[in-house]
């Protein structure tokens, strides 16, 4: 179910991305010239990382039983990278209005692949 609910919170995102590339392109923008926004999306995103981490097992074995606890990790360290101004502007630069649809398709992926591991495999 958790792994459902991480895909959930992804979709909105990659949708933006693949429907209205140029808008989301704005919205990176904004949230690369303001601090304040990075500073919040960085501690809103450690604290799923948290949430995952407090509803996992904390088991970091090479299971289908551990990928919670993985997926934990990589949004942490996520979150940190929202914290680093340097990072926040290579993400803008790289994600431009022609690779934006690609990489909302390849988040579509990804949270597909999440809600088929929770429901099928665990």
């Amino acid at each position: 179910m958790s792994l459902t609910l991480l895909a959930i919170l992804i979709l909105p995102i990659a949708f933006k991305m693949v429907l209205d590339p140029s808008g989301m392109r704005r919205v990176l923008k904004d949230w690369d010239d303001s601090m304040g926004l990075q500073f919040f999306s960085g501690i809103m995103t450690l604290m799923l990382a948290l949430l995952v981490f407090i509803s996992s097992e904390m088991s970091f074995s090479w299971d289908w039983e551990s990928l919670l606890s993985w997926m934990g990790v990589l949004i942490g360290i996520k979150g940190v990278a929202c914290l680093i101004p340097s990072v926040t502007k290579w993400k803008v630069r790289m994600l431009t209005e022609t690779r934006m649809p690609i990489a909302g398709f390849a988040a579509m992926l990804v949270a597909l692949a999440l809600v088929y591991i929770d429901t099928q495999v665990l």
